[in-house]
């Protein structure tokens, strides 16, 4: 159920909750998604200041822009009629300083393809050091089953 949450938006004010949450986790899970008109209406924090605070932190915005220059719904939706005008130049500074890449989107099927072309940055890692692992521990351990085994020829 797609809605307008409220008629202000603190841009700023959530990167910076952003970068609080996720301080602790490791730097390649440092990534939010802003999807957004690009309207800072709120808040006390700026969101340049705030993209500033993040790309110190290693946090990396991807930023999605949605808005409409008419009263059409925005993503095809007729619950949001009013009309959004779009600040890509926020957006896309937001992006730039964090290292994240802008994206502009007019309906569902273009946000699902963002969503499939934001995927694609992260490499999904298949960890294999087990099976070489697993190896070296029973050819170790057949290794000293097999010394056990010769008897012992020295002097005594």
């Amino acid at each position: 159920d797609t809605r307008m949450v409220g008629k202000m938006t603190a841009i700023g004010d959530a990167i910076g909750l952003a970068v609080k949450r996720l301080h602790a986790r490791p730097g390649n899970q440092r990534v939010l998604i802003l999807l957004s008109d690009g309207n800072n209406t709120a808040g006390i924090l700026p969101a340049t200041r705030a993209a500033h605070f993040a790309a110190l932190e290693g946090l990396t915005v991807y930023t999605v822009g949605i808005g409409s220059e008419n009263k059409a719904s925005v993503l095809g939706n007729n619950k949001i009629s009013r009309a959004v005008i779009l600040n890509e130049t926020t957006l896309k500074a937001v992006a730039k300083a964090t290292g994240g890449r802008y994206f502009r989107t007019k309906n569902l099927a273009q946000l699902q393809s963002v969503y499939d072309a934001i995927d694609e940055y992260f490499h999904h890692i298949l960890e294999l050091y087990h099976w070489p692992l697993g190896a070296a521990l029973i050819l170790s351990f057949l290794f000293a089953l097999l010394k056990s085994q010769i008897p012992f020829r020295g002097k005594l």
